[in-house]
């Protein structure tokens, strides 16, 4: 495949990365790599060894910014929405009890909510629209609401390797995302890009909760989540695996389309206020910017991070037509 024009980075080398070796460029369907860009000079000050550790870390521990999940019995968790109810119904997660809103007894809905809840033994009962409301938290449920068990988290090791293992390696690393609806928003595209699955750290962000769910439109059920203790070490064994690792941030020096982003990518977004930490932004290989033509600085979060999955999106389209899936019929 030919070689794409980019712009280096002033200092950038073509030469070893360290003890991994030379980079190289992905080529297409996993094959031999090439080189095709340059990186940065690698940053790697006491601070940033200082980060080192342990990526991973056990779900035991407190969750700081997690709020907006409920829980009604223990280590069971309420997710509320009718999307990220029926996907949670149609796949492998254990469901203990289902409430739907008493008018909805003569809608299409609860013959289908009861036919899927009978293999699993949930038990699907009919209540006023006021039991939902406090169950959801006051929340938007959309008249439907289910009893699962408490959400697993994927193991890191696991989703990196899966994702090396795909044609179109790509995972999305979350750095102190707070808000439910923001992380919610983020999976549900992550998925929609063909992302393999999410990492996110275990302090300073929320996890995935009913809010969670319920915004991700049931795309939770379908994506892998990885929460680990030290991001910064993530992202280091995310190198080490093969990923490049791309940050958005509103000063990068490089445009999206700037980047080739047809292999084994790594997107970093920041939190919804002060972006990416500093460690996390010295460990990305590029840095990227949207352009904003408005008066308006930046983009929420979640918005931002759905741009550039599908500008990556486009990339690999654009080198393979054959990826993109005929249309879904339209259901009468």
């Amino acid at each position: 495949m030919a070689d794409r024009p980019t712009n280096r980075p002033k200092g950038s080398s073509d030469g070893p990365r360290g003890p991994r070796g030379p980079k190289k460029g992905p080529a297409p369907h996993g094959g031999p790599r090439q080189e095709r860009f340059s990186k940065p000079p690698r940053r790697e000050g006491s601070e940033g060894q200082g980060a080192r550790g342990s990526a991973r870390g056990s779900d035991s521990d407190s969750e700081e910014g997690a709020g907006g999940s409920a829980s009604e019995e223990g280590n069971r968790d309420l997710i509320w929405g009718r999307h990220a109810v029926l996907a949670v119904l149609e796949g492998d997660r254990p469901v203990n009890k289902v409430w739907l809103l008493r008018s909805l007894e003569r809608d299409s809905l609860f013959a289908q909510v009861r036919k899927l809840a009978k293999p699993k033994g949930a038990i699907v009962q009919l209540v006023d629209r006021g039991k939902l409301d406090q169950l959801a938290n006051g929340e938007a449920h959309q008249g439907l609401i289910a009893s699962v068990a408490a959400t697993s988290y994927t193991d890191f090791d696991e989703l990196v390797s899966k994702a090396m293992a795909h044609p179109k390696p790509l995972v999305v690393v979350l750095d102190g995302i707070e808000d439910p609806h923001n992380l919610g928003a983020l999976i549900r595209t992550a998925n929609g890009a063909g992302a393999q699955g999410v990492i996110i750290p275990q302090r300073r962000a929320v996890g995935l909760t009913g809010t969670v769910e319920k915004s991700s439109a049931g795309a939770v059920a379908y994506t892998p989540v990885a929460r680990v203790t030290n991001l910064v070490r993530a992202i280091e064994d995310l190198k080490d695996a093969g990923f490049w690792v791309v940050g958005a941030e509103a000063e990068g020096p490089h445009l999206p389309y700037e980047v080739d982003m047809t292999g084994p990518i790594a997107l970093v977004v920041g939190s919804e206020g002060a972006g990416m930490g500093r460690l996390v932004s010295e460990k990305c290989d590029f840095i990227v910017r949207l352009p904003l033509l408005g008066e308006v600085p930046s983009l929420n979060a979640s918005v931002a991070g759905g741009v550039l999955l599908y500008e990556i999106v486009r990339q690999r389209v654009t080198q393979d037509p054959s990826l993109v899936p005929p249309p879904v019929p339209k259901q009468d």
